[in-house]
């Protein structure tokens, strides 16, 4: 006894078809699973060529100076922070400015007035100095991210299992200075 569905849902053509887009279908989302990369921000940013610099002189900036450029650099016994603060001497001028000012003033809201002005300046200079590294390290990432074909980069503290580890291959990216 056969039966005749006199109006199909689909056709047999039509269930063939339907099966096949399935099977692409699986086989793409199978395909593009996510390949996912963990990376230390804080070891790459600190093996960064420039880092050790920028930080030193912003440590240096952040102190009281007192005297001019020339008098600042004389007064400096470490050779490396030396070098460093004498390629600078227009900050040490901005910056003893600032401290000459907080000196001489008497008046408590003056001074707190200063004293946010410089810190508001130094927070500038780091700005100015830490961006460009910032984007080295983002620039590194990408590149190692691109030629490992992962799709998504985690920080690696806050990945409990699963991820391949690619901190390394960045901080290589970034000594090497290809772009």
């Amino acid at each position: 006894m056969t039966y005749f569905i006199p109006n199909p849902f689909l056709s047999l053509k039509k269930w063939i078809l339907l099966g096949m887009a399935l099977v692409v279908l699986a086989e793409t989302a199978a395909g593009a699973a996510d390949t996912v990369g963990v990376v230390d921000s804080q070891k790459i940013l600190f093996q960064h060529p420039r880092f050790d610099e920028a930080t030193r002189l912003l440590l240096f900036l952040s102190r009281s100076l007192e005297g001019t450029p020339e008098q600042i650099i004389g007064k400096e016994t470490d050779s490396d922070t030396k070098s460093l603060i004498s390629k600078s001497a227009d900050l040490l001028k901005v910056f003893s400015d600032f401290d000459q000012s907080l000196s001489g003033e008497k008046d408590p809201a003056k001074r707190n007035e200063i004293a946010q002005a410089r810190q508001l300046r130094l927070n500038q200079e780091e700005g100015r100095l830490m961006t460009p590294i910032l984007q080295e390290c983002r620039q590194a990432l990408e590149i190692v991210m691109v030629s490992k074909k992962m799709t998504v980069i985690l920080e690696r503290n806050s990945v409990y299992l699963g991820g391949t580890d690619i901190t390394d291959d960045v901080i290589r990216r970034l000594v090497s200075g290809k772009k």
